[in-house]
């Protein structure tokens, strides 16, 4: 079937900002299901969120053995008690089915390759993939952390900024937090410092040069601006401590508003 070419307008149009959300902190948190009463990982995925029945809160990840709580947008102050307060809440649900949830940073080399019947179709090219890829992907999770932007002008202006100076500093972080998980992330997707973007104009041409003008989804790399108004960061292996989340939410928002300063 034809489609239409995305213009710039159309790019432009995919991303939604809300100004009331600006610089307020909103966490992806990726669990491993496991089965309580052997320990091993669960395929059960499914089951959980179709007895969770929340898919504002809660969402699928490639593996059946993983899933995802949201926590946020927040101002940072909050962050600590509405994550404490999701987890314990996931905790007790997750218990009445028999699982418990668990941020190990790499899952076992034999763990289940059960992929998750994406009705959306994002997750097909799974299916095509090289075994050893489509292992990489599913034995990491993440803690990812978003800052919401008021608009283009500033979210190009920061994102710019993170991706020059900031980056490797980050990189480096996330490394010491999670030794290991980034050379298995390499395996699936590049490990680069993501490029950066003298105008709107030049992302939309890397967009489609990379083909990902139609669902800016498609772009995976470590820091990115979301069609959600936020700025993304991603090289973050899975944080049990919340203390760990705290810590690098305060220091991103720091950097942000020094960035800020500077506009």
């Amino acid at each position: 079937m034809f489609e239409r070419e995305v213009t710039f307008e159309d790019f432009k149009s995919k991303f939604e900002f809300e100004p009331k959300l600006a610089y307020l902190m909103g966490i992806e948190d990726e669990v491993f299901l496991v089965d309580a009463r052997t320990d091993k990982l669960s395929t059960k995925s499914f089951m959980a969120l179709d007895y969770l029945n929340d898919f504002n809160l809660y969402s699928y990840e490639p593996s059946e053995c993983q899933l995802e709580y949201r926590v946020g947008p927040c101002e940072l102050f909050d962050l600590g008690v509405g994550m404490k307060y999701e987890r314990s809440r996931l905790a007790s649900k997750l218990r009445v089915l028999g699982l418990k949830m668990s941020h190990m940073q790499i899952a076992p080399a034999d763990m289940p390759l059960n992929l998750y019947p994406d009705p959306t179709g994002r997750y097909d090219v799974f299916e095509t993939m090289e075994p050893e890829k489509a292992l990489s992907a599913m034995r990491i999770i993440a803690t990812q952390f978003h800052v919401g932007m008021p608009d283009f002008k500033t979210a190009l202006y920061i994102y710019n900024a993170f991706v020059g100076k900031e980056f490797n500093h980050l990189l480096n972080l996330a490394e010491e937090m999670s030794p290991g998980r980034l050379e298995i992330y390499g395996k699936v997707h590049e490990v680069c410092q993501p490029p950066v973007f003298p105008s709107l104009e030049h992302m939309f041409n890397y967009y489609q040069k990379k083909g990902w003008e139609r669902n800016p989804k498609d772009n995976w790399m470590l820091i990115r601006m979301t069609v959600h108004g936020t700025i993304e960061f991603r090289m973050f292996g899975a944080m049990e401590n919340l203390k760990d989340v705290e810590r690098i939410a305060y220091y991103l928002m720091q950097r942000v508003d020094l960035i800020k300063m500077k506009m």
